[in-house]
């Protein structure tokens, strides 16, 4: 009899015990691969809506993957930043950062870093407008260049941040622009000179080096004025601005 008992209560436990030991990740399943199929072919057609309804399917099921969770998860941040406007900008932001936060070291984390960049750049709209957007873009595009330095996305980070220190130096210009209209002169020199030293690349450095001059003229530094009027000449001898130093030349040499 205790025998048959002990025989009876094992018969009971190996269905239990091999049913904690072979627990396994749930793996994806066909459907749900082919719900992704479906969806990135609609992505495909910039049909973003439609797309969003298919991966919206296939979260509801709750049975895919990690990998294509978060395979889901970044192509729903990408339904948001192909449509237009700011409200979708704003989810597609949400969504990258979410997608970065649990996926750090996911094969696609450099393309998601990128998109993230591109949500913010996409924010600004002038260079008469604020800049923090700006500033948040730049910071964002250089963490693809420090994160992921062999990703194929470094040289169009590159690039962007090009833009980012363009816009910048933009604003900067408008705002010197500002103080030399009302001859707020000291004002525009120490704008203009921020320029000249946080933005080496600014590609219009013809008009700063014209304007920082007239302004040093105009505040009596004539020594310091004809230095940059050199340079004007010299690095930028087809510019407009150019032609118009000539004007500026002739008052530094009235004033000798």
């Amino acid at each position: 009899m205790r025998r048959s008992r002990v025989y009876l209560l094992a018969c009971m436990l190996v269905p239990l015990l091999t049913g904690c030991a072979g627990k396994k990740a749930p793996v994806a399943a066909p459907a749900d691969q082919a719900l992704y199929q479906r969806a990135m072919k609609s992505m495909e057609k910039r049909n973003y809506y439609k797309a969003r309804l298919v991966l919206e399917e296939i979260v509801a099921g709750g049975n895919q993957d990690q990998e294509l969770a978060a395979e889901v998860q970044l192509a729903m941040a990408d339904t948001y930043f192909g449509k237009r406007g700011l409200l979708n900008l704003t989810d597609a932001m949400s969504r990258y950062s979410t997608f970065l936060t649990f996926y750090p070291t996911h094969e696609k984390a450099d393309y998601a870093q990128y998109r993230l960049a591109l949500c913010h750049l996409k924010q600004v709209y002038s260079p008469d407008r604020d800049q923090q957007e700006t500033f948040t873009a730049l910071a964002e595009f250089r963490k693809v260049l420090r994160l992921y330095p062999d990703s194929p996305y470094v040289d169009l980070a590159g690039e962007k941040i090009n833009d980012c220190l363009e816009l910048l130096a933009d604003h900067d210009y408008r705002v010197g622009m500002f103080y030399r209209r009302r001859a707020a002169y000291l004002g525009a020199v120490d704008r203009f000179l921020d320029i000249l030293d946080q933005f080496p690349r600014y590609t219009r450095k013809d008009r700063i080096y014209y304007y920082l001059s007239e302004s040093l003229i105009r505040t009596h530094r004539m020594e310091e004025a004809d230095v940059y009027l050199r340079k004007l000449a010299e690095t930028y001898p087809d510019s407009e601005f150019a032609r118009r130093a000539n004007l500026l030349a002739i008052e530094i040499q009235e004033s000798s």
